[in-house]
C-alpha cells in the first residue's frame, strides 16, 4: 500500500469524541488524518465477477475510529454502524475492525469516477461517495466468500452502539436457536429491512408488514432469488458464493425469525 501525502480531503466528523452517531464529510486538506491515506487494492465484490480487481484511496477504519472515539473505543465491544444516504445501515462488529483491515475509500486510485455497477441489483454507475468501505480481499481472502455484504458505500455516518440495541429483537434469554436465526437475519437483511424500528431504512415498511399473508413457498422464493419472482427487483439474491443447499438453510432461519415476530398467516 503506498501512502499518500497530499491535501486533498478532511474528515470533520460533527460532535464531540463520543459514542454519538457523527458525520462524515469531505473538506480541502488532510488536516487530521492525512498521513493516514492510502491505495488499497481489493477484488470488487459488486461488479459480479471474481476477477475484478479494483484500486482505491481510503483511511484505515480502525484509525478514523481510534482517532474520534479515543476513549468510547478503548474496549468496546459492541458494533459499529454506518449509516448511508438511501436508508441503507451496515453493522460491524468491533472485533471483525479490529482483525481485519477495512478502509473507508473517498476516490479511485486511477483517477475514474469514483462509482461502481451493482450488477446484483440491477443498477449502474451508483455513486460510492462520500465513503465506501471496503475490506482487504486480497489479503484476507476468506472475506471474498461474503461478496459484497458488509461493503457499504454513500456512507455518510457512523456511530458506536452497545449490542444491547438488539434485545427488543431478541431476548438476553433466549435460545441458541432464536440467536442462530436473528444472526442470519441480521447478516443478510437488517441493513436494508427494520422490525420494530431497528434496521436500515432502505425500505421503509416494517419487515412484519411485508410478509404477512405469504406463503412461505414465496418468501423462499423472494429472498433467494428475487427476479424470479419479481423481474424488476432491486432486491439481491442471498449470497451466491454460497451452495445452495447452504443457502436455502439461511434462508428458512430468516423466514423462521421473521414469523416469530410476526402476526404470519401460514398460506401454502
Amino acid at each position: 500500500m503506498k501512502i499518500h501525502y497530499f491535501g486533498l480531503v478532511l474528515i470533520l466528523l460533527t460532535g464531540q469524541a463520543s459514542a454519538a452517531a457523527m458525520e462524515l464529510r469531505l473538506a480541502q486538506t488532510m488536516r487530521d488524518l492525512g498521513s493516514e491515506v492510502v491505495e488499497i487494492s481489493v477484488t470488487e465484490p459488486h461488479c459480479g465477477k471474481s476477477d475484478c480487481k479494483t484500486t482505491y484511496i481510503g483511511i484505515p477504519f480502525r484509525r478514523v475510529i481510534e482517532f474520534y472515539y479515543p476513549d468510547a473505543w478503548k474496549g468496546f465491544k459492541g458494533e459499529v454502524q454506518l449509516f448511508a444516504r438511501d436508508g441503507y445501515l451496515e453493522v460491524v462488529d468491533a472485533d471483525k475492525i479490529r482483525k481485519q483491515d477495512g478502509y473507508l475509500a473517498f476516490a479511485r486510485a486511477d483517477g475514474e469516477p469514483f462509482v461502481v455497477d451493482n450488477k446484483q441489483q440491477n443498477e449502474r454507475d451508483v455513486p460510492l461517495g462520500p465513503f465506501y468501505l471496503v475490506w482487504d480481499n486480497v489479503k484476507h481472502a476468506e472475506l471474498q466468500k461474503e461478496g459484497a455484504y458488509g461493503w457499504p458505500y454513500q456512507v455518510k455516518q457512523i456511530q458506536l452502539m452497545d449490542v444491547s440495541v438488539y434485545q427488543s429483537l431478541v431476548s438476553p434469554d433466549a435460545t441458541t436457536a432464536v440467536r442462530d436465526r436473528f444472526k442470519a437475519y441480521k447478516t443478510y437483511c437488517l441493513s436494508c429491512h427494520n422490525i420494530k424500528g431497528v434496521g436500515g431504512r432502505k425500505v421503509t415498511a416494517d419487515m412484519r408488514d411485508l410478509v404477512r399473508g405469504k406463503s412461505r413457498g414465496y418468501l423462499r422464493a423472494l429472498i433467494s432469488d428475487p427476479e424470479s419472482v419479481r423481474p424488476e427487483t432491486k432486491m439481491p439474491p442471498l449470497n451466491t458464493n454460497l451452495s445452495k443447499a447452504e443457502r436455502m438453510r439461511i434462508v428458512d432461519k430468516i423466514i423462521d425469525f421473521i414469523m416469530e415476530l410476526s402476526e404470519y398467516k401460514k398460506r401454502e
